[in-house]
C-alpha cells in the first residue's frame, strides 16, 4: 500500500506566517485575512526553503508557479562566491564564504591575463560542484554578478578573450568545470545578492 504523502502549508501572507503541517491550522491563518498568500508542498524541506522565499502574482486564493527571491530575504543554508581583479585583463583571484557566518570555504591562488566576469563565471561554477560534492545540506549560492548569473542561466560563456601561456591552465579548466555543469544539471539556486540595498556580498574582499 503506498505511503500517504504528508502536506506543509505555508503561509507567507496571514494572520501569523509560517509552515503548519494541516490544512486545518493554514486555515485557520488566512481565513478571513485580507489578501491572503498560501501554498501546498509535498514536503517539509521544500515547504522551509519556499518560505523563505517571496511569491507574486495570484489569482483568488490559487498561486502560480512564478517566485522571486525577495530582496532583503537571506537564504541560510547557501554560500557566497566573489571575485577580485587588478586590471582588466589582469591578475585575478576568488573565494567562497559560508552565507551564515561568512567562514572561508575556498580561496583560488593568483591568476593572470584574466577578467573579472568569466572569473566570477568560473567562481560560481566551482562553488555549485562543491555544494554538490561537500556541502549537501545548502541549496542556494549567492553572486552579486549579473554577466555571471547570466552566463549560468545559458550555460555558456562567451568570452572572447585569446588564450596565452598565462591564462592556459584556466582556459582548459573552464572547459572542464563548463562540460560538468552542461552534463549535471545540478539543481542548485543562484541568488542575486542585492549589494545596493545590503550591501557587499560576505565574500567580497573589501579592498575598495
Amino acid at each position: 500500500m503506498p505511503v500517504k504523502k504528508v502536506k506543509r502549508y505555508v503561509v507567507r501572507q496571514g494572520k501569523k506566517p509560517g509552515v503548519y503541517t494541516s490544512w486545518k491550522q493554514c486555515q485557520a491563518q488566512v481565513a478571513w485575512f485580507p489578501a491572503a498568500r498560501f501554498k501546498s508542498f509535498t514536503s517539509k524541506a521544500d515547504a522551509e526553503h519556499a518560505f523563505e522565499m517571496w511569491y507574486v502574482q495570484w489569482s483568488s486564493t490559487k498561486l502560480f508557479v512564478q517566485e522571486l527571491i525577495r530582496t532583503w530575504a537571506v537564504v541560510k543554508n547557501s554560500i557566497c562566491v566573489d571575485a577580485a581583479c587588478k586590471g582588466n585583463p589582469g591578475s585575478l583571484e576568488r573565494r567562497c564564504v559560508r552565507t551564515s557566518d561568512q567562514k572561508e570555504l575556498f580561496r583560488s591562488h593568483l591568476y593572470h591575463e584574466w577578467t573579472v566576469n568569466i572569473w566570477e563565471y568560473i567562481a560560481l561554477l566551482r562553488g555549485m560542484k562543491r555544494l554538490i560534492d561537500e556541502w549537501k545540506d545548502h541549496r542556494c549560492i549567492y553572486s552579486d554578478s549579473r554577466t555571471a548569473m547570466a552566463r549560468i542561466k545559458k550555460g555558456k560563456h562567451n568570452s572572447m578573450l585569446n588564450r596565452t601561456n598565462n591564462n592556459a591552465k584556466l582556459k582548459h579548466a573552464l572547459q572542464q568545470r563548463e562540460l560538468w555543469f552542461q552534463q549535471t544539471k545540478p539543481n542548485i539556486d543562484v541568488l542575486k545578492r542585492h549589494t545596493k540595498e545590503r550591501g557587499e556580498i560576505p565574500a567580497d574582499f573589501g579592498r575598495k
